[in-house]
């Protein structure tokens, strides 16, 4: 806190945020059958990433005998729980996931999975919150490992496991919130662990909104897409002409707004990319 103003910082109360119930996971099993690759406690993992007052968290669970992953969106400012899921998959433990989130509603979580089949490897799940809800699609495949890991904690030292996971993290460009970094480990080699390092590119497609304000319709968009133009037509058969709104956008916040005179005729309107 020296260039941070520590003078008049202050911290809140502590405060307890009730979550459902959960298992610490197993250490997972690797091709060559052993179980003794740490795959770290319940702790969160990585960092927590904020977002306009929402906080995204991440941390591991034991799910039908397996790593699995459990996630948290909470609301940093009454200290409460938004949402939470629990992600899965039918072969692989997952475990050290990170987590990270972007103005438009993107989630991108990092982590690694093995198997009995599958060397420990990277990977990553893009999801987005929409209406409140955050959807998750298939997990992604990074980076393949290429043998079984066993480090020298666990060879030379005696302690019957093998140290694993804390470099895993996932991160939003400063420079373009729609690419994401997210760094894990994988086994380069017996007793040998390499860094990936991905950058994600995600893209979302703008919605409209539309709202009456006086005898005028607002209609917005995400200032992300900005390089859209709004179009309109009186109706949707096909040769019907779609024609550039004149009206001058603003902006407000983090949307694009446009004011638009209410008539008797119906319009429907589109954004157009590049006009």
């Amino acid at each position: 806190m020296l260039n941070g103003g520590g003078a008049n910082a202050s911290l809140a109360p502590a405060t307890f945020i009730s979550v459902d119930p959960y298992l610490v996971p197993l250490d997972p099993t690797q091709p060559d059958g052993t179980a003794t690759l740490a795959d770290n406690d319940a702790r969160l993992s990585a960092k927590v990433n904020a977002v306009g007052g929402i906080h995204y968290a991440v941390h591991n669970i034991e799910v039908n005998g397996r790593a699995a992953i459990r996630w948290y969106r909470l609301n940093a400012t009454n200290y409460t729980l938004l949402e939470s899921g629990t992600i899965t998959d039918p072969d692989l433990d997952l475990f050290y996931p990170s987590i990270a989130a972007n103005s438009n509603g993107v989630v991108v979580i990092g982590c690694n999975g093995c198997s009995i089949n599958t060397f420990v490897s990277c990977y990553a799940l893009v999801g987005e919150t929409r209406n409140g809800v955050t959807t998750f699609g298939n997990l992604i495949l990074l980076k393949s490992g290429t043998t079984s890991y066993h480090g020298d904690d666990e060879i030379f030292l005696g302690t019957g496991e093998s140290r694993w996971g804390d470099y895993s993290t996932t991160l939003v460009d400063p420079s373009d919130p729609t690419r994401f970094w997210t760094i894990q480990m994988y086994p380069s080699d017996t007793d040998v662990w390499s860094m990936q390092i991905t950058e994600l590119l995600t893209t979302q497609l703008p919605r409209l909104t539309i709202e009456a304000v006086g005898t005028n319709v607002l209609v917005s968009w995400p200032n992300f897409a900005a390089g859209y133009r709004l179009q309109s037509t009186a109706g949707l058969a096909p040769g019907n002409a779609w024609l550039t709104v004149t009206q001058t956008p603003f902006t407000n916040v983090n949307r694009i707004s446009v004011l638009i005179p209410v008539t008797s005729n119906q319009k429907f309107f589109r954004l157009r990319q590049g006009l």
